[in-house]
């Protein structure tokens, strides 16, 4: 199935308007021209502008579109000259509902009078809980339920991160979802102290093409014979994948390649975490995305067991968020250096940031970065580590609000080393969400005759 594209025909003058500076806004509609199937792509629906009026610039800098007939809402991107589609939010009133402390079950290894606290804006597509470890009896592997307030359409699938820099070793997995309820289990033997688990999930109300097996590629260190197996429903935007190392041969930090089915017009931001509840060393990071592919990189040598990682994968788009946001504390070195890669703009947002240490770095140095603009509130943010250093240590953001996040390291860097962390940023308001990659464009859009005013460029 191709994916989508569309054409838009704009009205012979005297339908267009001169305004000024050799600006002129035509009027005329929008039909989608590709039949009776397609798919989202990768930035929405490419578009293609048609006008009999001589002398006009066809590639519109501005462009308001607007559907008589169906509740879809269109809106053009003069810079990649794309249509983006957005559907009713599936859950009532927009918000995803809110998630309290009581829809949060801590099991019996976190001692024998654990508590559970969530941060206010925690909802069911994104969360902060804090689990308390207390009363003694402490076990391995303790769990987190969570219970969503509305059904699922089909289970989710989360990412998640710690968020605490207490010195317990350990950290969060995802293990188990279904349309209301999501497993979380801690890798590790608490004892009494604060543990913060961040969550990230995503679940389709519209049809996606599940990934295959045929989409990822094992590099060597696998073993001679590995086995990869999808997990569960998933798709271009959201996937798990199991991987059995197997046959020997066994090769530290081996990598797992996704090429996507639908591409991106940008490459797209990831945050992907660990999703068995293994004894063995290591851990997942994305080490690198284009817009046709994505490499997962498992930090540590493989034994002839079954592991599993899990993503989430949000279209990008180039945006304003520079390395001056950011501020590395004196702990990555007096001359430390940050770069920032794209930014996802829109109601969730996203940035990989990248320190390299310099020299005499200390312990737990922090990143912290103060948004340009003041957010609407204090935002759930999932993150994970992108590079593959060999430095031990982790990620866990120690303070957020409306305009600044910190991040702590867990660990001491190395100088001349580079520390990468991906971060989703989730603000979530009523109203509207956008199709998600590679998902069947329905029907109602297909058959959709949107009208449309463009202002073009007088030549």
């Amino acid at each position: 199935m191709s994916n989508a594209s569309g054409l838009i025909s704009l009205n012979n003058f005297p339908n267009a308007l001169d305004q000024t500076l050799n600006h002129v806004r035509l009027e005329g509609t929008m039909v989608l021209s590709f039949g009776t199937t397609g798919v989202y792509g990768g930035s929405g629906i490419p578009v293609s502008f048609v006008t009999s009026t001589p002398g006009y610039n066809t590639s519109p800098f501005m462009a308001w579109l607007e559907s008589q007939s169906v509740g879809w809402e269109y809106r053009f991107d003069p810079v990649y000259q794309t249509v983006h589609v957005f559907q009713d939010s599936q859950f009532p009133g927009g918000f995803p509902p809110a998630i309290v402390a009581a829809s949060v079950a801590a099991s019996a290894n976190w001692g024998a009078s654990p508590t559970v606290a969530v941060t206010a804006t925690s909802n069911q597509q994104a969360f902060s809980a804090t689990i308390t470890a207390a009363g003694g009896s402490y076990g391995a592997n303790p769990t987190v339920t969570v219970t969503f307030p509305q059904a699922f359409v089909q289970a989710p699938i989360f990412v998640c991160s710690r968020g605490d820099n207490n010195a317990v070793s350990g950290y969060f997995v995802f293990t188990s979802s279904t349309t209301t309820t999501a497993v979380f289990t801690w890798v590790g033997t608490p004892s009494a102290a604060a543990y913060v688990l961040n969550a990230y999930g995503l679940a389709s109300n519209l049809a996606q093409p599940a990934l295959t097996i045929a989409a990822f590629a094992l590099s060597t260190g696998w073993g001679a014979t590995p086995t990869p197996l999808m997990v569960g429903t998933s798709t271009q935007t959201a996937f798990e994948l199991q991987i059995t190392a197997a046959g020997g041969s066994y090769g530290a930090n081996p990598t797992v390649t996704l090429t996507f089915p639908t591409p991106y017009t940008v490459a797209p931001q990831i945050v992907c975490c660990r999703a068995d509840t293994l004894a063995n060393a290591g851990y997942f990071v994305c080490t690198s995305t284009s817009t046709t592919t994505a490499v997962f990189t498992f930090i540590g040598t493989p034994a002839a067991v079954a592991y599993k990682f899990c993503a989430i994968v949000i279209p990008g788009k180039v945006a304003g968020l520079l390395p001056s946001a950011f501020a590395a504390s004196a702990n990555f070195g007096a001359t430390a250096t940050v770069n920032v890669s794209a930014v996802i703009s829109g109601s969730q947002l996203g940035f990989n940031a990248a320190v390299t240490a310099s020299a005499t770095p200390g312990a737990n140095p922090t990143l912290t970065l103060t948004v340009p603009t003041a957010l609407g509130q204090v935002p759930n943010v999932t993150y994970c580590r992108g590079d593959a250093a060999a430095t031990a240590g982790y990620w866990a953001m120690t303070a957020v609000s409306a305009t600044s996040a910190t991040f702590t390291f867990v660990g001491t860097p190395v100088a001349g080393t580079t520390y990468t962390i991906y971060a989703l940023v989730q603000l979530y308001a009523p109203g509207m969400e956008e199709l998600p990659v590679g998902a069947v464009v329905p029907a109602g859009v297909i058959a959709d005759t949107v009208y449309c005013e463009a202002i073009t460029t007088r030549v």
